[in-house]
């Protein structure tokens, strides 16, 4: 939220299953791995047990493991306080057959590891800029940027989605956002992997005095921005007097 300015609605399953309840519902199920493998589903009370072992400490925990040691000797405790591992086994079960049923094979000859893959989105950003201007005025910034990304960025879409901007963020001067769409930057051209762009444009100016920052990030416009997908943005100091 800090950043992107996203506003999200926190679901709290425990609550939500009760109002279910209380609304009528007989049946209630918790998807643990959503549709990939069905059949793992968990009633309300099984999901409150599960959450509390995950929230327990490590003392607590370990006690608990050598208690848990001892009843699964017997094969005791299968719905109630060994309902995590009997469930841990089931879920181990369903991926052997899942992995055997389709298997996913990768060989190299490069030896252990995997080469990393060029991200779709990602780009190296430089910005010259003034650090101290007037209020409500504009200023000169230039921007070089290079595509290090896998795809090209084009300058122009037919609906008007996935075209690549600059955008520019205003926070203040403790980093916290202000105005997530504060100004954008059309590009003059489209770049290819690879290659790189000089863009100069005039920014406008807040029209507050105080201290600021200007964070550049590029944006894939209705998609995305490209920090999420891990490229680094450039951050600017502003003084505005």
């Amino acid at each position: 939220m800090r950043d992107f300015g996203v506003l999200e609605q926190e679901v709290l399953i425990a609550d939500f299953a009760a109002a279910c309840r209380e609304a009528g519902f007989r049946d209630i199920r918790i998807n643990t791995l959503v549709y990939a493998i069905p059949g793992f589903e968990l009633t309300p009370e099984q999901w409150q047990s599960w959450t509390r072992r995950v929230s327990s400490k490590r003392p607590v925990r370990a006690l608990r493991k050598i208690a848990l040691a001892f009843a699964e000797i017997f094969g005791i405790g299968k719905r109630s306080f060994l309902f995590e591992e009997a469930f841990s086994m089931s879920v181990l079960r369903a991926l052997r057959h899942a992995s055997e049923d389709h298997p996913i094979i990768v060989a190299s000859k490069m030896g252990p590891g995997r080469p990393e893959m060029p991200l779709r989105r990602s780009a190296r950003i430089e910005i010259a800029m003034p650090d101290r201007i007037p209020k409500a005025t504009s200023f000169p910034v230039r921007a070089r940027l290079n595509n290090r990304g896998s795809t090209a960025w084009q300058a122009v879409s037919r609906s008007g989605i996935g075209h690549v901007t600059l955008g520019v963020q205003l926070l203040d001067d403790g980093g916290r956002l202000l105005t997530r769409d504060y100004h954008r930057v059309p590009l003059p051209r489209d770049v290819a992997a690879g290659s790189s762009l000089d863009v100069s444009f005039n920014c406008p100016a807040p029209d507050a005095s105080g201290s600021y920052k200007l964070k550049f990030d590029l944006v894939a416009e209705g998609v995305t921005w490209f920090e999420v997908a891990g490229s680094p943005t450039v951050t600017s100091r502003l003084t505005v007097v």
